[in-house]
């Protein structure tokens, strides 16, 4: 064994897998000799873990499995017939642990589940003994967090989240232990956002609130450690826009606040790597949401603002993927809403703004040339009707919003301007071209 060990120390991975199984025979033959002899038994479960990394490694994973699993079986045994000795669990949990690891590499994600809530389950004994230990409490964190994701997956949301629970409750006591640790804190954050996450899927919004909450000061902790780099900022962002979304409902300030924090350092990562769409689409979440809010409250120059970074944000992200279905629907979401701040201000009769509003926004779709509405009607009141009449002379004979023909929809607004005192001669002259041959 110790030949074969340090074989696998050197990087012969083939000789070391070699001198397992050399040794694999001759030590079956022994314990069969005695198989009282406890030694015997340990040292071929031992022969099974190496047997079973390497043939992992290989991408071997149902012997692998199988190795692991006999290995379990054998450290249980030993821990049965002598319960004082905390190696033979401790052991046993690793075998389940490896396990665990070999089914989710083949993808068999039932077999991952079992084998990690029996490591688990182990290690919670353990730690009843040796409460303060901290290799199992990470080790058991790791392992909920993959349960969790696990069940999250195939949509069994109360087990996730007991498994995320049990994940958030371990990483927080370590990093209580050590506050100024980096890695347990970005781990904390994780934790705590897939927890609001699942807590989400169960319609539990308070409880999810305060998850994303935690995950938040655990960002800010990261950042108040001097921790700036990409990642660390991400966490950040992500954690307001979360708590963002949440506290929208009750205290649309507060939200406003956390997502007008959030805006400038996904803007910053965005241009700092605008080859990420991870970054990119965090951008394009965060100016969407907060042009949302400012388009509420009637902020619409600020909102105008945010919408053209997320139009920005997702035309990146099409450019970057496009074979993803999503990021063309969120690029005409956010043109979209612009159109739809430029007919509001038209609305409001701030005409000017409107027209510099969609000068952001190029259609993405033949149904959105409704725009050339807004803007033929803008120059229409400006006094531009040399301007205005090449737009509603260009989409005749085209379908705009709501089915509705071009005709129809331009005749129905010059009905609703003049209901408003706003007629122009323009608009008898462009009815009379509708209505005579094309």
């Amino acid at each position: 064994m110790k030949y074969a060990a340090a074989l696998t120390a050197k990087g012969d991975a083939d000789g070391a897998l070699k001198a397992y199984r050399e040794a694999d025979p001759v030590i079956r033959k022994l314990v069969a000799a005695n198989v009282e002899a406890r030694l015997g038994r340990a040292q071929l479960a031992v022969v099974l873990i190496g047997e079973g990394d390497l043939l992992r490694q290989k991408g071997v994973y149902d012997e692998a499995v199988a190795a692991f699993r006999e290995s379990a079986a054998l450290f249980k045994a030993l821990a049965g017939e002598e319960p004082t000795n905390k190696l033979w669990p401790r052991q046993e949990s690793t075998a389940d642990q490896d396990a665990g690891g070999a089914f989710s590499d083949k993808g068999d994600v039932q077999g991952m589940i079992d084998s990690y809530r029996a490591s688990v389950a182990i290690d919670a004994r353990l730690l009843q003994d040796d409460p303060a230990n901290k290799d199992l409490r990470s080790s058991d964190a790791l392992k909920l967090e993959l349960i969790g994701g696990a069940l999250a997956g195939r949509k069994d949301i109360a087990g996730a989240i007991e498994a995320f629970r049990g994940a958030v409750e371990l990483r927080k006591g370590l990093a209580a232990e050590a506050p100024a640790e980096l890695d347990l804190l970005r781990s904390q954050n994780e934790d705590d956002i897939n927890l609001g996450n699942a807590l989400v899927g169960e319609k539990d919004l308070a409880g999810a609130l305060v998850a994303y909450r935690d995950a938040l000061s655990a960002a800010r902790a990261l950042n108040a450690l001097g921790a700036t780099d990409a990642r660390a900022q991400y966490d950040l962002a992500a954690s307001l826009r979360l708590v963002g979304w949440l506290t929208l409902p009750k205290d649309s300030a507060g939200a406003a606040q956390s997502f007008a924090e959030a805006l400038p350092i996904a803007r910053a990562l965005a241009k700092g790597e605008p080859s990420n769409a991870d970054y990119q689409r965090e951008l394009w979440l965060v100016g969407d949401a907060l042009g949302d809010l400012r388009f509420k409250r009637n902020d619409r120059a600020g909102a105008v603002e945010v919408y053209a970074e997320a139009r920005d944000a997702a035309a990146a992200m099409v450019g970057l993927d496009a074979t993803n279905a999503f990021y063309p629907r969120w690029l005409k979401s956010s043109v979209g809403k612009i159109g739809s701040l430029a007919f509001a201000m038209f609305q409001a009769r701030e005409y000017e703004a409107s027209l510099a509003a969609l000068d952001k926004a190029t259609p993405m779709a033949p149904d959105q040339n409704w725009f050339d509405l807004v803007r033929a009607a803008c120059l229409m009141l400006l006094d531009r009707p040399d301007e205005a009449r090449p737009l509603y002379l260009k989409h005749r004979g085209e379908i705009s919003y709501g089915g509705k023909p071009w005709e129809t929809a331009a005749k129905e607004g010059f009905a609703n301007m003049r209901a408003e005192g706003l007629a122009r001669p323009l608009m008898d002259e462009i009815e009379k071209t509708f209505a005579a041959a094309p």
